[in-house]
């Protein structure tokens, strides 16, 4: 009689993923990367509001010069970003907030993390052969970056649009409301709106973003609660000084397109302590 012989399972061998994936929702991603990549993002982020391709037209012809090849792509990629901005600025002015928040949001949050990384995030892989250089890893958490775009959008860009838009036509010179001492005089009108934007705005918006974070991240009702006390009076506090100090140069442009775009600009460094104070402790 033959002998059947059992056939030893053959095992794949998977290809290395350039983004190995950790528990929690985590990957690995080369430092080199995210720093670059969030610095190319945080200079998109400050450029969108006034960026324009005439102005664009001296650097993208050096890059083109004195860079034969990757400087016309660069000049190239430039020129199309500062046309689709432009477009954005003047036709669909709704839709450039919504995408300036959007990426403002992001970098923050990615700014956050990199701020701060728990200890088993830096990852070394041993060198390989040939004295190949070591490239450090760190863990970025994808999901986070994309829920804290969704709710900074959600919780503060899109409301403040038409806040600003109501102060803008409501509170001024003729508001019967205002006692006379403050409409009479334009600063003191200034004043009056950044002190109501800080009171009413910023004091609810400042909840819905920590609300929104807490229950689209899974917590329970009582965590959902918890983050209405102390880590909402630190981040109002926070925001009444940043705020203080902007809103009367924010509140002085005509545009408010320009003055949401000049907010996220201000807002990016507040949106980094914002996503700290909400996952605070994972």
């Amino acid at each position: 009689m033959h002998r059947i012989q059992a056939r030893r399972p053959v095992q794949r061998v998977m290809a290395p993923s350039l983004v190995p994936a950790l528990p929690g929702g985590s990957c690995l991603v080369d430092a080199w990367l995210m720093h670059g990549s969030t610095t190319a993002l945080v200079s998109a982020l400050i450029l969108a509001p006034v960026v324009s391709s005439r102005a664009l037209e001296a650097p993208g012809a050096a890059l083109r010069r004195y860079v034969p090849l990757l400087g016309a792509l660069l000049a190239r990629a430039l020129s199309a970003f500062a046309s689709a901005c432009e477009g954005l600025r003047t036709e669909r002015q709704v839709a450039f907030v919504l995408l300036h928040a959007a990426l403002t949001y992001s970098c923050g949050d990615l700014l956050a993390q990199l701020a701060h990384r728990p200890a088993a995030a830096a990852h070394r892989p041993a060198a390989a052969s040939g004295g190949a250089r070591k490239h450090r890893r760190i863990a970025w958490r994808p999901y986070r970056t994309v829920r804290t775009s969704l709710v900074g959008v959600f919780s503060d860009a899109v409301p403040f649009f038409y806040w600003s838009s109501w102060l803008q036509s409501s509170i001024t010179e003729h508001s019967s409301f205002i006692p006379l001492a403050i409409r009479s005089h334009a600063s003191a009108l200034k004043l009056f709106k950044v002190v109501l934007h800080v009171v009413v705005f910023q004091s609810a918006s400042n909840a819905l973003y920590l609300t929104l974070q807490a229950l689209l991240r899974g917590d329970r009702l009582s965590e959902v609660l918890a983050v209405l006390g102390a880590p909402l009076l630190q981040t109002c506090s926070v925001s009444a000084v940043s705020f203080g100090l902007g809103g009367p140069l924010i509140f002085s442009l005509q545009s408010v397109m320009l003055q949401s775009a000049l907010r996220n600009v201000g807002v990016l460094g507040f949106s980094v302590y914002l996503a700290m104070v909400a996952n605070r402790g994972r």
